[in-house]
């Protein structure tokens, strides 16, 4: 398990083992500063950074102090990029650390209608139905429409008195916040001196929200902390738990941040999810098959693997029966 530079290494301390500064050759290994020359063939890299960074003594610490645990043993080109790919790829990170960045997702704000009386919200027919029938005539037992003048001509129920100087607002409205080429500016912000209402809110919303995007056939990991994880018994080490499951694959992209997931049959959550609940994955991560189980209140349950010892405990004057449970 040599490399073509450790095979010349080798050699000239098999001879005399002050032949290259800082280095020592002791029972086959060679040592840089104290620290063992590990080869690039074989699997022993991977093996040991498994061992920092999976085992009881790693604790899945992530990129830096694994990198660190790893180095003060051993040393070879190309470690510290080496260790961020595998840390990458861990399952087990993915899975149960949350991301320490910006909320995913910049903001979308309603579009600035581009004529008038053109576009219409919910809630604004709704409250008008309520304020010209409801409130003199009561609830009717049925509504028929057939797009006529009544149902499609909302404003003139609206804004009946004004409709003329309504029409006009949102006509001045795009025409004072669009960008005027002899003013390098909208007239809004050449007149007060800074940005329209909703431009200077969506500005503000994004310092603290970061761009994120993925594209069809991207896996991603699913966000689990919108769901209670229950087992046998309520648990309360609940903040201990996994917090994102897959990955999945991305099926479609619905708008600038909501997105379609690829999740197996018999899932019974809703496959579209905003983006702000998907984490992105590594390359050459696998597919996950098994969603989470649900119960009826879309809480995740959490079935144990194997029970593998029990045991009784007084507690109160009274038996307490416990058991050693593999997840």
């Amino acid at each position: 398990m040599v490399i073509p530079r450790l095979r010349i290494y080798l050699q000239a301390l098999a001879i005399d083992d002050q032949a290259i500064p800082d280095h020592t050759y002791q029972q086959g290994i060679i040592k840089y500063k104290g620290r063992i020359l590990i080869g690039a063939t074989g699997t022993l890299r991977q093996q040991l950074i498994s061992c920092m960074h999976e085992s009881w003594i790693g604790g899945h610490s992530g990129n830096l102090g694994t990198y660190q645990r790893l180095k003060g043993y051993f040393i070879w080109p190309g470690m510290k990029r080496e260790v961020e790919d595998f840390v990458q790829q861990c399952q087990t990170c993915k899975i149960s650390k949350g991301e320490h960045c910006k909320y995913p997702g910049l903001l979308q704000p309603l579009d600035i209608p581009e004529q008038a009386c053109n576009h219409y919200t919910a809630k604004g027919v709704a409250q008008v139905f309520f304020d010209n029938i409801y409130k003199l005539h009561g609830l009717p037992s049925s509504i028929v429409s057939d797009r006529g003048k009544v149902f499609g001509d909302v404003s003139t129920v609206l804004v009946l008195p004004t409709t003329q100087e309504m029409e006009e607002v949102p006509y001045c409205y795009r025409n004072n916040t669009n960008h005027h080429t002899a003013l390098r500016m909208s007239p809004f912000q050449a007149l007060y001196g800074y940005a329209p209402p909703q431009l200077s809110q969506r500005q503000y919303a994004d310092r603290n929200r970061s761009e994120r995007s993925f594209e069809v056939g991207d896996l991603v990991y699913l966000k689990l902390q919108p769901y209670k994880q229950t087992s046998i018994a309520l648990r309360r080490n609940l903040k201990l738990s996994s917090k994102y499951d897959g990955p999945y694959r991305v099926l479609e992209k619905i708008g600038p941040v909501a997105y379609r997931l690829e999740l197996p049959q018999g899932s019974t959550v809703h496959p579209v999810f905003h983006i702000s609940l998907l984490k992105p994955s590594a390359k050459g991560a696998v597919v996950h098959s098994q969603p989470p189980t649900l119960t009826e209140e879309s809480e995740v349950k959490i079935t144990p693997a194997v029970v593998l010892a029990r045991r009784t405990l007084q507690r109160n004057g009274r038996d307490v029966e416990q058991a050693l449970i593999q997840w």
